[in-house]
């Protein structure tokens, strides 16, 4: 007979993963999908040696997912009381990755929203994020320190009540307290996580109920395949997504016409983000 001991010393995500999710019971849709990105790794480099900027395809991919939630606003919203709510802005949220501080093999989970990201350049998206992201890794950050300074004093059988009741403030109520770790809307319209960066392909990323998020895209590294091209195999970079929505929202129909707005952006950068910008 297997033996078990409990784990007592849990990273902040981790306790909060544990009181996040319920066993199987949520609508969520799974779809991966490829494409090639031979035109997006060139326009990335091009925007970067014109602008002296810094794009990864992290957030080459966060302004695609803005611009195509744009192009479909039905799919911008969130769920409360029961009803449908349509957001005003496209906002991402992407994912950020933070180490214990003195043990680089212990890290939590938080992250960074872009808001109204479909209208924002690629370069300023960059600026942003990389703040954020400085403020996050240095303690600087007031909305998620303060979530994880409360996660670290409370037990995980208390935490999850606590986190209910936090989201029901802020998404049911509008409760906006930035000195208690309440903003509106924290998450936004999407999440993008990557995991390229890493060197794994993507996996099929779970919705987070307490974010009210419909949509979490997870982007894969660009690796050399072969590809048909007219006709022709090639070898291409390619690069391999994942998407995951709430079927509240989205059923196959829309979703069939987001993936083609999608992957037009991802396609042909050129005709969709402005490198003038």
């Amino acid at each position: 007979m297997s033996k078990f001991k409990r784990v007592k010393k849990l990273s902040v995500w981790r306790k909060l993963a544990l009181v996040t999710w319920s066993p199987p019971g949520d609508p969520s849709v799974y779809g991966q999908f490829e494409f090639d990105a031979t035109n997006a790794i060139q326009f990335i480099a091009d925007y970067n040696k014109k602008h002296n900027s810094k794009v990864t395809i992290t957030h080459f991919a966060a302004k695609a997912v803005g611009l195509t939630i744009a192009k479909y606003p039905g799919i911008n919203g969130l769920i409360k009381w029961g009803q449908l709510y349509a957001r005003d802005s496209v906002d991402i949220f992407l994912q950020v990755a933070i180490p214990f501080k003195n043990d680089d093999t212990k890290e939590n989970l938080s992250g960074a929203k872009i808001n109204k990201i479909d209208k924002k350049p690629l370069r300023e998206i960059v600026n942003e994020l990389g703040d954020q992201v400085h403020d996050i890794r240095d303690d600087r950050d007031p909305q998620f320190q303060k979530t994880f300074d409360m996660a670290k004093r409370i037990p995980v059988w208390l935490l999850k009540p606590l986190v209910r009741i936090h989201e029901f403030l802020v998404y049911n109520l509008n409760i906006n307290a930035p000195s208690l770790g309440m903003v509106p809307d924290p998450f936004g319209s999407a999440m993008v996580t990557s995991v390229g960066s890493l060197g794994i392909p993507p996996g099929l990323a779970p919705l987070v109920p307490p974010s009210r998020c419909p949509i979490v895209i997870c982007v894969g590294k660009a690796e050399d395949k072969a590809w048909v091209v007219d006709g022709k195999i090639e070898i291409r970079p390619i690069i391999s997504y994942t998407a995951t929505f709430d079927h509240r929202f989205m059923d196959g129909l829309v979703g069939s016409r987001m993936f083609k707005r999608f992957m037009e952006v991802l396609e042909n950068p050129a005709e969709h983000m402005d490198a003038s910008q």
